[in-house]
């Protein structure tokens, strides 16, 4: 399979990362307007999709299969940040719920990836209105300031 190949590959499994910021931002107006929370989970998969993987066609099936049998359907998946972030909105969803659905997430990536794989992938909850971060490893709840030191410029304010 040629590069070409693999980067249409890559758009077909996730939605371009243009829509998927227009599908976030009308999701944060809704949000506004009628007071339904909701919640962005980012899977940084920059490792796991690093330059020289053979596998990466494999690999990205294997990680969309993972997510959608992990996720409702009005769930959205896409590209927040193209080849190194993906993102899935969670609509009308409530932090109670949180745990349970990341827990569920990581056991799909653990059965659908290789080990080191699956350990590769750092994984985000950003509850709206809240715009608070939770960083899954070490489930320490921190505000959006921290993980744009990670990733400038990446939570929409």
């Amino acid at each position: 399979m040629n590069i070409a190949e693999v980067d249409t590959l890559e758009k077909d499994l996730f939605c371009p990362e243009d829509h998927f910021q227009n599908m976030l931002i009308n999701e944060r107006k809704r949000t506004e307007r009628f007071g339904r929370p909701f919640m962005l989970i980012l899977l940084d998969v920059g490792r796991l999709l690093g330059e020289g993987s053979k596998e990466k066609p494999a690999v990205l099936q294997n990680l969309a299969f993972a997510l959608n049998s992990s996720t409702r359907e009005i769930d959205m998946k896409g590209w927040y940040l193209f080849g190194s972030l993906v993102g899935i909105i969670c609509p009308e969803f409530y932090e109670a719920n949180k745990t349970r659905l990341v827990e569920k997430l990581r056991q799909k990536l653990k059965s659908f990836l290789e080990p080191e794989e699956a350990a590769s992938i750092k994984i985000y909850c950003i509850m709206y209105p809240d715009n608070e971060v939770a960083h899954t490893e070490d489930s320490a709840p921190a505000k959006s300031e921290q993980i744009n030191q990670e990733w400038p410029g990446l939570l929409l304010s």
